[in-house]
């Protein structure tokens, strides 16, 4: 992987290339890339966990919020998860709206878009059983399908994947941070002057103003993404999960090197361009954007929770289960003790965020659905 990122540095006139750029490489390359690649990435043998590896009761609760949505008629009962990592998360929503709302289980259809063909081989293992399960490499496989979305549209750390340009106000003026090589072949940071026009014009369409010395990373992927989907969607709902912060909380002094890190076999790694092909990259994303870049396509924002309050109002308090096993390892036992991790203050519930966004769609119908 390092030697396609060198060739690209070579191969630019300024001998460096954007972080975006080279994010698309480390992550995505089709042959080297670290997603693209085979090889475990989520749980102990992996390099992180997400909600969805602690316990299957995380899925059974984002589904109960499903169900009631599609049995309410708001939207078709058609699904589509982004980013189907291993395809545990997709059968257990599967099966518990098959068990719950088994005739809207069978008019509908749940699709996982997947672009990493390891991945997509993952997800056929465990969805093979299922059915009405699709998994596909692009959303366009769907869009030839359906003109027009009309159901639920979700994601669980599917965002902070994204790549993200890396700009810094240095003296009052902006810097593009890129990555380049030194005379030892090793990829670093150069600090060169802001002349994207795309850049620049995002910067003002966003209202970004930085501090001096503080490093920002531009999220213009995830907007452009989130803004087809709105322009795709006639009725929907799109429930987005992830890490990250709100616009006054990106202006506080501990944001000020911005997020981009590594995850190399669960140890986090603070610079990004190490072990560059063999490891995770991510950054928090940033929510005003998200929903910004939604309404400008109608998306209208309905709330944002933190994951523990969203998993309690969809009710999952009321999925732990009385037993009297002594057995600390019962299936019973080890569902009580995942429930109370996943509300768990400080626990991996109180880093996520849950970001509701709807179109053609009425508030007071979601009030009494989600």
């Amino acid at each position: 992987m390092k030697r396609y990122i060198q060739e690209a540095i070579a191969n630019d006139p300024s001998t460096s290339i954007s972080y975006s750029t080279f994010m698309e490489l480390a992550l995505y390359h089709p042959d080297a890339g670290y997603y693209m690649k085979k090889g475990t990435k989520i749980g102990k043998e992996g390099d992180f966990y997400t909600s969805s590896s602690v316990s299957p009761i995380f899925a059974e609760t984002i589904a109960s919020v499903f169900v009631r949505i599609i049995d309410a008629e708001a939207v078709q009962p058609i699904i589509i998860e982004l980013g189907g990592g291993n395809g545990s998360f997709a059968k257990q929503v599967v099966e518990t709206w098959k068990k719950d709302s088994s005739s809207t289980y069978q008019k509908g259809h749940y699709f996982i878009v997947e672009t990493s063909p390891f991945h997509r081989s993952l997800i056929q293992e465990e969805i093979h059983t299922l059915e009405h399960v699709s998994v596909v490499s692009s959303l366009e496989e769907i869009k030839s399908l359906y003109p027009s979305f009309k159901g639920i549209i979700f994601s669980n750390e599917f965002f902070d994947a994204f790549p993200v340009d890396l700009i810094k106000r240095l003296d009052n003026d902006l810097k593009e941070i890129r990555v380049t090589t030194n005379d030892n072949e090793e990829l670093v940071d150069t600090l060169c002057p802001l002349q994207s026009k795309n850049l620049l014009q995002f910067i003002d369409e966003y209202g970004i103003t930085l501090s001096d010395g503080q490093t920002y990373e531009v999220p213009s992927a995830m907007c452009s993404f989130i803004r087809t989907l709105g322009d795709w969607i006639e009725e929907g709902i799109v429930l987005t999960i992830d890490y990250g912060y709100r616009d006054e909380e990106w202006s506080l002094p501990f944001h000020k090197d911005g997020s981009l890190r590594g995850y190399y076999k669960h140890q986090l790694i603070k610079n990004p361009l190490q072990n560059v092909g063999e490891m995770d990259l991510t950054t928090h994303i940033h929510f005003d954007k998200l929903i910004k870049a939604g309404k400008q396509s109608q998306l209208d924002f309905y709330g944002m929770y933190r994951q523990d309050e969203f998993l309690l109002k969809a009710g999952l308090l009321g999925k732990l289960q009385e037993h009297d096993h002594r057995d600390p390892f019962s299936e019973t036992s080890k569902r009580n003790r995942a429930i109370r991790s996943l509300l768990l203050q400080g626990g991996i519930s109180s880093s996520f965020h849950i970001v509701v966004q709807s179109k053609g769609v009425q508030k007071e119908q979601l009030d009494s659905l989600i």
